[in-house]
């Protein structure tokens, strides 16, 4: 979030998460997890290749690499907001 980009080591962190979840969690978080994953990377991908610097491949400056930009600024607006206490509240317990 600092960056306002979905950068390798927070691909990685959703990475885990998401296949741990596989492992250990009910399939409504499984689910949850592999949805955010999946944002994740449609952010991730064109940070490492359509607007990535010229010289390392990417858009030239123009209406295509503003759209890809914008699409990117929104998908981790998304993922900012989410509420992953909606999905994981009715598995969590409380001592009294």
């Amino acid at each position: 979030m600092k960056e306002g980009r979905v950068n390798a080591e927070a691909r990685a962190l959703f990475w885990q998460a998401r296949d741990q979840a596989r492992l250990e969690l009910p399939e409504d978080i499984q689910k949850y997890t592999q949805d955010i994953f999946d944002k994740m990377l449609e952010a991730f991908v064109p940070v490492t290749h359509e607007i990535a610097p010229n010289d390392k491949g990417g858009q030239p400056q123009g209406d295509k690499r503003k759209a890809v930009t914008e699409r990117e600024s929104e998908i981790i607006k998304n993922l900012i907001s989410e509420q992953p206490h909606e999905i994981f509240a009715k598995y969590l317990r409380v001592k009294t």
